[in-house]
């Protein structure tokens, strides 16, 4: 490929972006529908002090997504505008009609040429070409090389390209997929981000949140949805500290005993404590249970001890839920919904300060506090 006449048509097309852009905002805040969801922008962004300062780069990015990902959008903007358009935005226009924008989330894999990205679309696994002068930067603030960004992409017909804001997530690809299923089950990214934008936007709180590890351990928010009738604690092994308000109990392992020591990962209490924190939940009207732990290696051990109590009970090797702990925290905080809703009262009496003892929803990260909501 000839690199410098591709940098060239892409920087001709940011050019004739650039030319159009305040058609698109003039457009956008002259319909309706887009006009509401950027007051939701704002009136969110005043709630939520850490989304302040990037409501105006929100709202602009909604604007250009919603009119040039429709065809019939950008024949509207161009009916309306065509008396100020040059012959290169006309050919732009044009063919994004033939190639609308979409949104894409994305990890860098390597850079092909100056500027120009390999990079992999991590919802469908496509490849693309990518030119942006942007990643390098991006890169070296983040201190790696393999980034995950979300914006809106467009094509020129040769590679993919974008001229606004690009936002890099540091947090592990299975919280974007599980905040997608959490807000909009079975919906397509552009009905996501077209529906539900705003609330899409509690992403940004979590921008610079890097995998948790711990005692190389992955640490996390891992949860357990199961039903155990007629459970009692004291067919466990090991010795159990409890707590309960209504019909909800809740336990967390105080002590570990000899006869735990072949379950699996049991040498981690030793050699990561803190990785192997966990809580069993159960609703004593309802016979509904939960479990919690803090990384995999936890939850291996806990689904088997639960097991040998209760032989009939059949937990699957990979939890149902494996997210971030921050993620965890804006789901609860925002009331989105959650399987574990049901057993936060008797978790929040608990108290979460007390990082020296089993906290049930939350660990300290080698010296670090981190809350549980």
């Amino acid at each position: 490929m000839d690199y410098q006449t591709t940098k060239e048509r892409c920087i001709a097309f940011d050019k004739s972006y650039q030319e159009v852009e305040r058609f698109a905002i003039e457009w956008g805040m002259a319909a309706t529908h887009v006009r509401s969801v950027i007051d939701e922008i704002f009136a969110l962004a005043t709630e939520v002090k850490g989304l302040r300062s990037l409501a105006g780069n929100n709202a602009s990015a909604f604007i250009v997504s919603e009119l040039f990902q429709n065809p019939e959008h950008i024949q509207q903007l161009i009916d309306q505008r065509r008396s100020a358009l040059t012959g290169d935005a006309m050919y732009v226009l044009q063919h994004w009609i033939e190639n609308p924008w979409f949104w894409c989330y994305y990890q860098v894999k390597e850079e092909i040429a100056h500027d120009f990205w390999k990079i992999q679309d991590l919802l469908t696994g496509k490849q693309h070409l990518y030119y942006s002068p942007y990643i390098r930067d991006l890169q070296d603030r983040a201190q790696r090389k393999d980034i995950c960004c979300f914006n809106p992409l467009f094509s020129n017909g040769t590679c993919l390209q974008y001229s606004r804001t690009i936002k890099a997530f540091l947090f592990p690809v299975s919280d974007f997929h599980y905040f997608c299923n959490t807000i909009a089950p079975n919906q397509s990214l552009k009905e996501i981000q077209s529906k539900h934008y705003p609330t899409f936007l509690l992403l940004d709180l979590l921008m610079g949140s890097p995998i948790k590890m711990h005692a190389g351990l992955e640490i996390g928010f891992i949860w357990q949805s199961c039903a155990i009738p007629n459970f009692s604690i004291g067919r466990l092994q090991g010795v159990w500290e409890g707590k309960a308000i209504c019909s909800i109990e809740q336990y967390a392992l105080s002590q570990f005993d000899e006869s735990m020591i072949d379950l699996p990962n049991a040498e981690l209490f030793i050699t990561a404590p803190d990785a192997m924190r966990g809580s069993l939940f159960w609703n004593s009207r309802t016979a509904e249970a939960g479990l919690h732990t803090n990384s995999k290696e936890a939850y291996s051990l806990y689904a088997e001890l639960l097991q040998r109590a209760y032989p009939g009970l059949k937990l699957p090797k990979e939890p149902e839920i494996f997210i971030s702990q921050p993620l965890q925290r804006i789901i609860s905080e925002r009331n989105l919904a959650r399987p574990w809703k049901a057993f936060e009262l008797v978790s929040n009496i608990w108290g979460w300060a007390n990082t020296k003892s089993i906290t049930p929803l939350g660990i300290p990260d080698e010296g670090e506090e981190l809350d549980a909501y």
